[in-house]
């Protein structure tokens, strides 16, 4: 089913529009012509899209004939600009105006979803860092050597350990990020208010009373 999106919500994008937009942007990032595009995607979805796929593809932002993408066709685009999933849905919008429209939402929500989609919430983030552990620990790794392959079990969560550290503080960032703007400005307005509480918290030395006065006989 092909969507039209109607003008009073001239900022809402659905999701379909989201990876067009980033397709349109990863062929620019890459300098490449739609021709270029074309061959690069053909080997990894054995079908070739050509100049005139793409364009459709790139004018589905503006709503009048939407795209529709499988996830093979998001694979293949993947591999062959060599970005990952999530760059596809990721909003690239320079304002906070723009929407997402959805089935369950159909005057939009904020574009903050497609990134809560690909990334989960700092608190869903954990059941997908365990599966990914999970599946590295049972990887089989494949070995070279002068007599031919040796195939071994062997973990290789400690390759995929660092990358989900390094993915969870990403998330926990633009969990800050969202709520408070610029971090470096987040951490010094934070600091500055742990120290009047800290000032607050502490009790007041007690004051120095005057000397009580002789008493006249």
């Amino acid at each position: 089913m092909r969507l039209r999106r109607s003008e009073r919500d001239h900022r809402a994008f659905t999701p379909n529009q989201v990876v067009a937009q980033r397709i349109a942007f990863a062929r620019q990032l890459r300098g490449w012509t739609q021709e270029e595009a074309a061959d690069r995607l053909e080997p990894y979805l054995g079908a070739r899209w050509s100049a005139a796929t793409f364009s459709i593809v790139e004018r589905s932002v503006d709503g009048k004939r939407i795209r529709q993408f499988t996830a093979d066709e998001l694979v293949a685009l993947s591999r062959a600009f060599d970005v990952p999933i999530g760059w596809w849905f990721t909003p690239s919008w320079g304002d906070d105006t723009a929407h997402v429209v959805t089935p369950d939402a159909p005057h939009g929500l904020p574009s903050q979803l497609m990134v809560d989609v690909v990334m989960g919430d700092v608190d869903g983030f954990e059941a997908w860092a365990n599966e990914l552990l999970l599946w590295a620990s049972n990887q089989r790794v494949i070995i070279e050597t002068a007599t031919g392959k040796i195939v071994r079990q062997d973990s290789i969560s400690p390759r995929t350990e660092p990358w989900l550290e390094d993915f969870a503080r990403l998330r926990a960032e633009m969990a800050v990020a969202g709520q408070f703007g610029d971090l470096t400005a987040a951490k010094e307005g934070l600091t500055r208010v742990l120290g009047l509480l800290d000032a607050l918290s502490t009790p007041a030395p007690p004051k120095d009373l005057p000397a009580p006065k002789a008493k006249k006989r």
